[in-house]
């Protein structure tokens, strides 16, 4: 591949050129009408189908160029007019998809063999390269795929990064929805270019396989040197030419987000409970818990809000929809009409159209039912041929059948007596090829034994049958069973099908039977379209705070996201919010001063207490909030009852850590929610800014994953998250301090997936088949069972050991003089066995005894 590849580039104009002007014209005629039609993909494919026509001229400039001629880009490309048709246009067929194409195209092209040839030649020249071979043609689709993607990630470079995301965003929309025409040309043109920079390394490289299998297996490299040598020294004398046309024939001779633990349990079994079962009946119109006391009468914009989260919900990240288009049954409502039109002057009898209704719906399952069991009948067929189209899969690891030899038709002449050895006369005529006359002549000699150890005079024309029941008497079992087995190969070869007759009549069989079939099921089906919903995708599907973010957005507000907190990374202003989903108790002491100087100065932040442990020792709350006062408490949250316009009864903070507050805290603490020594919510003021502590924050997620949850979205009615009003209007007022001042920081401690993750989840269509088509390929290339094998031998010829042994390493060096000296004393050594008195002779007597032993 080397050698191949090192060619290309000596030859690159010719090579680079001959394929572009091949190509471009083809491209430019396939988009144009790919714009014309709006079949962009169309044309891609015609293009990728039409690279076996691109390769003929490059392959043709490097065929001479091997041997010092050089062609030029119009002269390669004008002599494909009567170059290499005939055994070519199978590669723009049935041999499109060969992995093995770069290493049998010289092989049709280059060689000019005869039809009946071609496919042995093929079979000997990929035996030892096969496996070079298609590693070359994935290494090369794998190149043309990463330059295509890189010109197309080249876009997103030039793209600010405070923009990125949104760039991202708008091209995936644009993929997704409508791609105008202008980025499928683009996609296009990215291909082709991608093929014209791979395409003539991959023609290059396949070349140099093939010329290395044929060094294997003729020498074909010590021919061209010897013959470059005989041109060499022929001009210089006539006997150094005789002599090299004498050793010639001896040389060439035959040889997801991280979600916080939350209590989902408890949340949903909190209305059982005990406990608040035993609540006064008075808490549910508690003015504790109105907005305006928690909170304080200051007006709250909370319905722009509510329709801002409306409008986040119908992000296509967060609620992606695919249409599906498939086939189905035809409505009982379309049935009754077409039966209304039919039966219009009937009696209407109820009973007549409920049987007609029933038996148009077994006609529709019959139908179903055939065509899945025609498709099982096919796949069978497969199975039971895939000897005979297998081979066709080049690489598959099976050897190609040799091509089946005309059928003859003869009459089988036996002779009169028998001969003495059956066997070896019946070996003869196997060998001659006429197998009908060597099972014939077995036949016949194997009724007489039977007749003979039988002791039963067979008559003469005696049929098969006869013949059988009269071996039944013969006492060895193993005599019946050998005449049986022989009468069964001669009644296989007698009496059998052709196998083309038998493939054609079952062909026809499938087709009468599948045929009524499809039409019944097209009559009785229809084709439906319906949009499915599809599961959050992109951001949505990590962050859980992607839906409040995209409600500030439409809201008018200035919103980032961020996995993780980092203050080096984030330039937080004087008026603008850090909503801190990640748990608190994670944060390192480090960056809790800096966090707080940011307060100081006018910030707000929004920070939860960390979720409960399972045990009271394993819990813990972190720097945090020890430097804000906040103690939290070890047990889980009760519900806290939360009383809007709309929802009277909500309650809130079912599955947080509730909190209390130290002295210190308390005289900072300008709103607090909750019990006197447990509370769910406290708004601390903090120099210029404020910290708003919350026992939980679940109700800002866009998605929440809890029984409940399911079932709501599962009937219709989604109430989990955002989804549920009074948590809108939660989270608008504890955004209020600083909403509208300053921009948003989305801190949601999510890790997205990992591309390995993704590709494992989301690539599956692709990796799958791929793995179970390697899986074939080693199975196809492994021996199954038995010892193991030796290595086929392959063909050489007699002086090809002793040349690479002796000579490969002085010619590549240029010490050709030595070789010569080695094969002129070999040609004098034979000359001295078959005529010692011209050997004997010298100068030009030698010469003359030399032409008379070559009349």
């Amino acid at each position: 591949m080397e050698l191949g590849s090192a060619l290309a580039r000596r030859h690159a104009r010719a090579v680079w050129g001959s394929w572009l002007l091949a190509s471009a014209p083809l491209f430019v005629v396939f988009n144009a009408l790919g714009w014309w039609l709006d079949a962009f993909g169309w044309a891609w494919l015609a293009m990728w189908w039409c690279k076996p026509l691109f390769e003929r001229a490059p392959l043709y400039v490097l065929s001479r160029g091997i041997f010092g001629e050089p062609v030029g880009t119009l002269a390669a490309l004008r002599a494909q007019r009567h170059w290499g048709g005939t055994g070519f246009w199978g590669y723009l067929g049935w041999r499109r998809f060969s992995v093995l194409r770069s290493l049998c195209l010289p092989v049709n092209l280059l060689e000019g063999n005869a039809p009946g040839q071609r496919g042995p030649r093929r079979r000997a020249v990929a035996a030892g390269a096969a496996g070079a071979a298609t590693v070359l043609t994935v290494t090369c689709l794998a190149f043309e795929a990463v330059l295509v993607s890189g010109a197309i990630g080249a876009v997103f470079m030039f793209m600010p990064l405070d923009l990125m995301s949104e760039s991202w965003r708008a091209a995936w929309d644009m993929i997704g929805r409508d791609t105008p025409a202008w980025a499928r040309l683009g996609f296009n043109l990215a291909c082709w270019l991608a093929s014209v920079l791979v395409g003539p390394f991959f023609v290059g490289a396949g070349f140099g396989l093939y010329l290395n299998r044929r060094t294997q297996m003729e020498a074909w490299d010590v021919e061209i040197a010897l013959r470059r040598l005989r041109d060499r020294l022929l001009p210089a004398a006539s006997t150094l030419a005789l002599l090299l046309c004498l050793a010639l024939p001896l040389a060439c001779a035959p040889v997801h987000a991280q979600d916080a633990p939350s209590i989902t349990d408890d949340a949903d079994t909190a209305g059982e409970d005990e406990d608040s079962a035993e609540e006064p009946a008075t808490a549910a119109n508690d003015p504790a818990n109105t907005p305006a006391t928690i909170f304080g009468s200051t007006p709250v914009d909370t319905a722009g809000f509510r329709q801002a989260v409306n409008r986040a919900y119908e992000d296509p990240l967060q609620h992606p929809t695919r249409q599906v288009t498939h086939w189905k049954p035809i409505e009982q409502a379309q049935e009754a009409k077409k039966e209304d039109k039919q039966l219009q002057g009937d009696s209407g009898n109820k009973a007549e159209r409920k049987a007609r209704k029933d038996g148009i719906a077994w006609l529709a399952r019959l139908a179903e039912w055939g065509l899945w069991g025609l498709l099982g009948i096919l796949l069978l067929v497969l199975l039971l041929t895939a000897r005979v189209w297998l081979p066709w899969l080049r690489g598959s690891g099976r050897r190609k059948a040799g091509a089946a030899a005309p059928v003859i038709e003869e009459a089988v002449e036996l002779p009169a007596v028998l001969p003495p050895d059956v066997a070896t006369q019946a070996g003869l005529l196997w060998d001659q090829g006429r197998p009908r006359q060597a099972l014939a002549l077995l036949y016949r000699a194997s009724v007489r034994t039977v007749g003979e150890r039988s002791g039963i005079a067979l008559p003469p024309g005696a049929t098969e049958a006869q013949c059988l029941r009269a071996s039944r008497r013969m006492p060895e079992a193993a005599d019946r069973d050998l005449f049986a087995r022989i009468v069964r190969m001669w009644q296989y070869a007698a009496y059998g099908m052709s196998p083309r007759l038998f493939w054609s009549l079952l062909l026809g069989l499938l087709v009468l039977i599948g045929v009524p079939l499809t039409i019944l099921y097209l009559r009785t089906h229809e084709r439906v379209t319906e949009t499915l919903t599809l599961p959050p995708q992109g951001e949505a599907s990590y962050n859980p705070l992607y839906v409040l973010g995209q409600a500030l957005r439409a809201d008018g507000i200035e919103v980032h996201s961020r996995p993780r907190l980092d203050l080096q990374q984030m330039t937080l202003g004087p008026h603008d919010t850090v909503v801190l989903l990640q748990d608190s108790s994670e944060l390192p002491a480090p960056s809790v001063k800096p966090l707080l100087d940011w307060v100081d100065r006018g910030g707000h932040l929004l920070v939860r207490t960390p979720p409960p442990a399972e045990d009271d020792t394993g819990s813990t709350q972190g720097p945090l909030l020890d430097q804000l006062g906040v103690d939290s408490l070890f047990q889980r949250s009760d519900c806290q009852p939360f009383h809007i316009d709309d929802d009277s009864g909500h309650s809130e903070f079912c599955g947080g850590r509730r909190f209390t507050l130290g002295f210190a805290a308390r005289t900072q603490a300008e709103r607090r929610w909750g019990g006197d020594r447990d509370l769910v919510f406290a708004r601390l003021r903090h120099g210029q800014g404020k910290v708003s502590v919350l026992a939980d924050m679940e109700f800002m997620r866009g998605e929440v994953d809890t029984p409940a949850a399911r079932l709501g979205a599962a009937a219709g009615r989604p109430s989990d998250g955002l989804h549920d009003p009074a948590h809108r209007d939660l989270t608008r007022y504890l955004l209020d301090p600083n909403y509208g001042r300053g921009a948003v920081w989305l801190v949601y401690a999510g890790r997205p997936p990992s591309l390995w993750a993704r590709l494992f989840y989301h690539g599956w269509p692709l990796w799958v088949p791929l793995l179970l088509a390697l899986l074939g390929w080693l199975w196809g290339r492994s021996q199954r069972f038995g010892s193991l094998q030796p290595s086929p031998l392959l063909e050489r010829r007699s002086l090809l050991e002793h040349v690479r042994a002796s000579g490969e390493l002085l010619l590549r060096f240029g010490h050709g003089a030595r070789l010569y000296d080695a094969v002129l004393a070999l040609f004098l050594h034979r000359l001295r066995l078959r005529a010692p008195v011209a050997a004997a002779l010298d100068g030009a007597p030698r010469e003359q005894a030399i032409a008379e032993l070559l009349k």
